[in-house]
């Protein structure tokens, strides 16, 4: 069985094929993921509910767990288990950012921040990502930056402990 993952680094493919024992397959963005998921090229796929939304209501492709804290508010997806409902304790979250150069000068910094920060926290923006499937959740810049480090070294733990490092080492010599 194949389980692949929408990005050449993320980490759902190798957790998962590790749990599952699958061949980890990644794909250059959603798009291919998904086209090789309704083409049955491969037979699952970890993908944001938002990319697949449209098939799900269609019934072309079947959400089988979340790796969230907690099941999804959307509706279409409120019954999905989470992983550790079905005994994994496997938790990925996909989140985005938005960035800027690094030498920003920081009064123009604060002033970006300060208008994300409104517009993304608005109720009309909120609604709409909701609309979207989405569930969000605003960080400013420095909790935004903590978040991206503290996952990184939980993953790098995580690739260390089980192997996984090594085994991509040994695959890429």
């Amino acid at each position: 069985m194949n389980v692949a993952g929408g990005a050449s680094e993320s980490p759902l493919p190798k957790n998962v094929g590790l749990l599952f024992l699958m061949e980890a397959i990644n794909f250059d963005g959603g798009a291919k993921l998904i086209t090789a998921l309704l083409g049955d090229h491969i037979q699952a796929g970890g993908i944001n509910p938002v990319d697949i939304r449209e098939h799900v209501k269609a019934g072309r492709i079947r959400m089988l767990v979340v790796f969230g804290e907690k099941r999804l508010a959307d509706p279409l997806f409120k019954d999905v288990p989470t992983a550790k409902e079905r005994g994994y304790n496997v938790v990925v979250t996909l989140w985005q950012g938005i960035g800027a150069p690094k030498n920003l000068p920081e009064p123009v910094r604060a002033r970006l921040e300060e208008a994300f920060a409104k517009t993304i926290t608005s109720p009309e923006t909120m609604e709409s990502l909701r609309n979207l499937g989405l569930e969000p959740v605003y960080l400013g810049g420095n909790d935004f930056a903590k978040k991206w480090i503290d996952e990184n070294a939980h993953y790098k733990q995580v690739v260390t402990e089980t192997g996984i490092l090594e085994l991509v080492r040994s695959r890429n010599k």
